[in-house]
């Protein structure tokens, strides 16, 4: 970590210590909402995705408290689904999920949709076969 990106996790290690719409650099919002779950490089392929909205200030990618937890909230038909699966949690209707389900919710769902890809050959290996020299 950089030193004051350091120096600000250190100061507010936890979430409820920032404000909802004070900015912060992705390297600070890894560092204080996901633990360790998800890291920058995460984050911006979340930004990529069109997952997490942030704002480009001076060089950098800025993003909120609010955008983080709006980020990892699931999604009701990420709810609905989930109920399916594992039958119910014994929690009342409604029930809102906690940040860690809700972390652990998409951990799954990136490691499900991971199963069983297989990264495709580059053409230049295809083209460089080995062929035997031959003697005449």
């Amino acid at each position: 970590m950089e030193g004051r990106t350091l120096e600000r996790v250190l100061e507010r290690p936890l979430p409820e210590d920032w404000s909802d719409d004070e900015p912060m650099s992705l390297m600070v919002a890894a560092a204080v909402f996901t633990k360790g779950v998800l890291s920058v490089n995460g984050l911006r392929t979340a930004v990529k995705n069109k997952e997490l909205r942030v704002t480009r200030a001076a060089g950098k990618i800025l993003t909120t408290k609010r955008e983080v937890l709006r980020m990892l909230a699931p999604r009701d038909d990420e709810i609905a689904s989930t109920h399916e699966q594992a039958g119910s949690t014994g929690a009342p209707p409604g029930a809102a999920p906690s940040l860690q389900a809700a972390l652990f919710l998409k951990m799954q769902q990136a490691r499900a949709s991971s199963i069983g890809k297989q990264r495709t050959r580059d053409a230049t290996t295809d083209r460089k076969k080995f062929e035997p020299e031959t003697t005449n």
